[in-house]
């Protein structure tokens, strides 16, 4: 069944109320109250980093934000007066003290003196706007304060789905039903030679395509050959997609040389480090108009603004939506008007959208998941159109086994990566194979942070960092809590940091590392085991995934048909301890 309209404007309406509620107790909360419980972070811009477009802030220790969690970066008026005296909100000030302000990424940690008082970090997704601002601050090396805030939410993005579904009551795609995906065929492509080739002729015989990515599947790759070939044929290209990050590995591509050099990418809220990376980048509104052979890089949230304006305009000739496992129904519909041939790519078998309260969504349609799901809608309605990209460059030839289980073991392995081999004492945890192994961990400490199995995480990452130092390590979990625990863990034993990525699930799709681990807390393990999210988790690494969780017999009736076929087709071990 689909979606009644009234519903999915109901659906938004609900989400915005949801959004509201929670940044309005952010906002009415007073600014130092913020500070001290560590969910506000003020530091001094210590410098400038040209080569990596980062801007360096020192922090005192102890009270400096997580790595690759978003932020919203202030520069204060001078009006704000002196810091024991900010007695008012975070919303006040962003209202009357702010002179300029920015997204912000932190990315690392600069290395320093473990009894130094300060910590320095250098901020990426900083945009070319303050920059200028603190230009003469820079210059003269004053290092004025500035002010870190929760990232503001994306209001706007789903006001212009609402607007749009308002708007556009009688648009096909909004009508669609969701139809099982255990029935929905796609054409498997592998030989690398006719893939692009045959991707274009369905692209030049359909309006719509779709194109599913597996893990490591090169589907970044196959969006630059397109845009290749159709910006040679003087088109004018739009990607979309929900992260930064995934436009620019686009444009850093080898096909995409030439339209580098000739200035002819445009991107919208182009940032400090993506104009150090790709100079060549242009600053786009995406309220012009792009010229024909030119190719715009756009978020979902800056597209969508184009959505407001209701015209019945065809802004490219084609477009690509990348990362729509994580659109809504609405947003392939209202992207989809904007050209005139559009190609969706991604994976419904990895991330969806976030969804405030998501168990309560029900409540508005039972058929909800229809327009959240947006991918797995549109996928099961055009079966015709769809493709799945088979060969992985990523997995093992073990790992695309286990992986293959959600792909109807399709996949194909073309790396001839194997797993590691630890020298110490765990030299038997990882699968010699790579691939993913289970280590079950005994009487794993209760909720989301379980010290001993942090403890042991620490002792298994400093064996890899001596055994294999130019391998770059993820620890995952499902909960920031568990990964706030982690981080606070390493930190203080003074752990390297470098080649060391430690997040959540939900926030690192499309990473690749040599190695994995994904620690799994005995607290809603559901969560953690949902098919999409252990996908994610378990398809990151090219030597090997080590799962650790306690004894899951009790709890298997929690556990999907696909991820319990996955477990017992896995390296299992039982801890001792």
């Amino acid at each position: 069944m689909n979606v009644a309209i009234d519903s999915q404007i109901a659906f938004y309406d609900w989400q915005l109320q949801e959004m509201d509620l929670s940044w309005s107790k952010y906002h009415r909360a007073n600014i130092l109250d913020l500070y001290a419980a560590n969910t506000l972070y003020i530091g001094r811009i210590w410098g400038y980093d040209d080569k990596r477009g980062v801007l360096i802030i020192r922090f005192k220790k102890g009270k400096f934000p997580r790595l690759k969690v978003p932020l919203t970066i202030s520069y204060p008026k001078a009006s704000v007066g002196v810091l024991a005296n900010w007695k008012f909100s975070y919303g006040k000030f962003r209202e009357m003290f702010v002179e300029e302000f920015s997204n912000c990424n932190p990315a690392f940690y600069l290395s320093n003196e473990y009894k130094e008082e300060y910590r320095y970090i250098g901020l990426r997704n900083v945009s070319l706007e303050f920059l200028q601002h603190i230009k003469t601050d820079l210059e003269n090396k004053t290092h004025p304060i500035v002010v870190l805030g929760v990232e503001d939410p994306p209001r706007d993005y789903l006001v212009a789905l609402k607007e749009f579904t308002s708007k556009n009551r009688t648009n096909e795609i909004l009508q669609y039903s969701a139809n099982s995906n255990n029935s929905w065929s796609p054409i498997n492509l592998s030989d690398p030679d006719i893939l692009t080739d045959k991707i274009v002729e369905n692209i030049n015989s359909n309006q719509k395509t779709i194109i599913q990515g597996p893990p490591g599947t090169g589907k970044t790759h196959l969006i630059a050959e397109l845009c290749e070939y159709y910006l040679s044929k003087n088109m004018r290209i739009c990607i979309t997609a929900l992260t930064h990050k995934a436009l620019i590995e686009v444009a850093k591509k080898d096909g995409m040389v030439k339209v580098r050099q000739g200035g002819k990418i445009h991107k919208t809220n182009l940032s400090t480090d993506e104009m150090a990376a790709i100079s060549e980048l242009q600053n786009h509104d995406v309220s012009n108009p792009i010229s024909n052979g030119n190719l715009l890089l756009s978020t979902y949230y800056s597209l969508s603004k184009l959505l407001l304006k209701n015209e019945k305009h065809v802004h490219f000739d084609l477009i690509i939506i990348e990362e729509a496992s994580q659109a809504f129904l609405t947003t392939i519909a209202g992207f989809s008007i904007l050209a005139k041939k559009v190609v969706v790519v991604g994976d419904f078998m990895q991330l969806q959208p976030i969804v405030l309260e998501a168990k309560k969504a029900v409540n508005i349609d039972s058929n909800i998941l229809t327009l959240i799901q947006g991918l797995r809608t549109f996928s099961t309605n055009h079966e015709a159109v769809s493709y799945r990209l088979i060969n992985s460059y990523r997995l093992s030839a073990k790992s695309t086994e286990q992986t293959g289980i959600f792909y109807d073991k399709s996949l194909i392995s073309m790396s001839s990566e194997k797993g590691i081999f630890l020298k110490r004492e765990y030299a038997r945890l990882f699968c010699p194979e790579g691939g993913s192994a289970l280590y079950y961990y005994n009487n794993l400490d209760e909720g989301k942070t379980p010290g001993n199995g942090i403890d042991f995480i620490l002792k298994v990452v400093n064996e890899i960092q001596a055994d294999y130092p130019y391998k770059k390590v993820a620890v995952l979990a499902a909960f920031r809590d568990t990964v706030n625990a982690i981080i606070d863990k390493m930190l203080s034993i003074n752990m390297n940091f470098n080649k060391l990525e430690v997040n959540t699930v939900d926030r690192i799709q499309g990473m690749t590392v040599d190695i994995c681990i994904y620690l799994v807390p005995s607290f809603k393990t559901k969560f953690s085991f949902d098919n999409n999210r252990f996908n994610v988790a378990t398809s990151r690494s090219k030597n090997g995934t080590l799962i650790i969780a306690e004894h899951l017999l009790s709890n298997r009736k929690l556990l999907s048909t696909s991820v319990m076929t996955y477990l017992n087709n896995i390296q299992i071990q039982h801890s001792n301890e």
